[in-house]
């Protein structure tokens, strides 16, 4: 019984199939590589060896169990090493000469003149902000989500939730949506941050909701996409991927396209969650798509743009930068504007993916850029707000705080507003 249950253990971690909503003595029939490719053929052995439905077929004892998973462990580590080992030399990095020379803290003057004002929380605020009806709604890891007045600054209300709020929060109509690390969706009324209804996930949510009429669509690291109804927070109908789902999900006028960590850009029938197709990546996807006319555009850990089209799932073109793109892009006219790791914000053109300039600003960037007419703004991971001139990716000016920016600023009516790990949000005033 005790191998057993340590199988169905592993299976559960290893795919994120949860035993007790399957039929018992069923594991047979839903191979851990079926549910799971990225796990290896030896694991899945040694997984349904422990739950064989003959006792005399699992292994012996627990001390049996253990020296096969180190075995496992050392034959993954030995393919790993090897493969390193094989790989070339890497070749000498030579910047290109269209890239623009890193734009320093120091190289400009500061322009903290432009703060109007600053809301101090407890904790890192990581979550981008929303606006709606002259407030603004942040959340920061300090459990709690404020309702901040954008003019002057001050705070009109807080509401807690169990842990931290990474979730950029959605207003629709009256209501306030958003996830928590405490793994629920809330929805609290704007006007006085009450409490409306939650809805239990069984993991963080970190994705952001987006909505319909009638209802809002968020990931959670439980791996599913859930649609729920906005006025009671029922769900509707969910979606299963094989990794936590941080994407903030797109909603057309009949799908829905999003992220997972399996690798995989999803795109779903709005109405019915059914699949319509699915295009692997290769890496895990966290940002989130945006759409160009009839193209997806997001990137994947593995460093890559990639323009999806949103009829078929095919790729039309890829842009490499080299380290992983964590950033939503940011799209004007035909320009799509994306932040790397690498620290470069590029404009790129939709129609081909070629690149229009790279500006290379800081050691790295997971900020997604914001666009306000011929400006755009973006955080670094120096703690550097900047504002670029969008045509040709110079910086104008910069605001410095004291840790890194990993929120898109928000553009409202009369400021740029980004929270910082300093634990701030600042509210600064617009324009060159």
């Amino acid at each position: 019984g005790d191998i057993y249950a340590l199988g169905a253990t592993l299976h559960h971690l290893a795919t994120g199939s949860d035993p007790r909503n399957e039929t018992p003595f069923t594991f047979a029939q839903r191979p851990p590589r079926g549910l799971n490719p990225r796990i290896s053929p030896a694991l899945e052995a040694l997984i349904l060896r422990c739950v064989n439905y003959a006792p005399a077929d699992r292994f012996a004892s627990v001390n049996d169990v253990r020296d096969a998973l180190q075995q496992v462990t050392e034959a993954a580590l030995a393919r790993t090493l090897a493969a390193v080992a094989a790989l070339p030399p890497p070749p000498t990095q030579v910047q290109p000469a269209s890239a623009k020379a890193p734009a320093r803290p120091c190289g400009l003057p500061s322009a903290r003149e432009r703060i109007d004002w600053v809301v101090t929380t407890d904790d890192e605020v990581r979550g981008s902000a929303s606006h709606a009806g002259g407030a603004v709604y942040v959340g920061s890891y300090d459990h709690h989500v404020y309702a901040i007045d954008e003019i002057d600054g001050s705070v009109r209300w807080r509401f807690e939730a169990g842990r931290g709020v990474v979730s950029e929060p959605l207003a629709a109509s009256e209501l306030l949506i958003f996830g928590s690390e405490d793994h629920n969706v809330y929805a609290i009324t704007r006007q006085h941050g009450c409490l409306v209804w939650s809805f239990r996930t069984t993991m963080p949510v970190r994705s952001s909701p987006r909505g319909d009429d009638t209802s809002c669509f968020v990931g959670s690291d439980d791996g599913f996409l859930y649609r729920l109804d906005r006025a009671r927070g029922r769900v509707l109908w969910h979606h299963r991927t094989w990794g936590p789902v941080r994407s903030t999900p797109l909603v057309t006028d009949d799908q829905v396209l999003f992220g997972s960590d399996d690798g995989h850009v999803y795109a779903l029938a709005r109405d019915t969650g059914q699949l319509r197709w699915r295009q692997q990546c290769g890496a895990a996807v966290v940002a989130s798509p945006v759409q160009l006319d009839r193209l997806l555009i997001v990137g994947a850990m593995d460093g890559t743009v990639r323009a999806i089209t949103l009829d078929k799932g095919r790729v039309s073109w890829t842009m490499a930068t080299g380290k992983a793109v964590i950033a939503t892009a940011a799209v004007a006219g035909q320009t799509v504007y994306v932040a790397s790791a690498n620290g470069s914000l590029y404009a790129i053109n939709g129609a081909n993916g070629r690149v229009v300039w790279e500006s290379s600003l800081c050691r790295q960037i997971t900020s997604t850029p914001s666009i306000d007419d011929e400006y755009l703004y973006v955080g670094g991971a120096d703690g550097v707000l900047r504002c670029l001139d969008r045509s040709q990716g110079d910086v104008l000016w910069q605001v410095e705080t004291e840790r890194p920016i990993v929120a898109r600023p928000l553009v409202s009516p009369e400021h740029i507003i980004v929270g910082s790990l300093d634990g701030r949000v600042y509210g600064m005033r617009r324009g060159s």
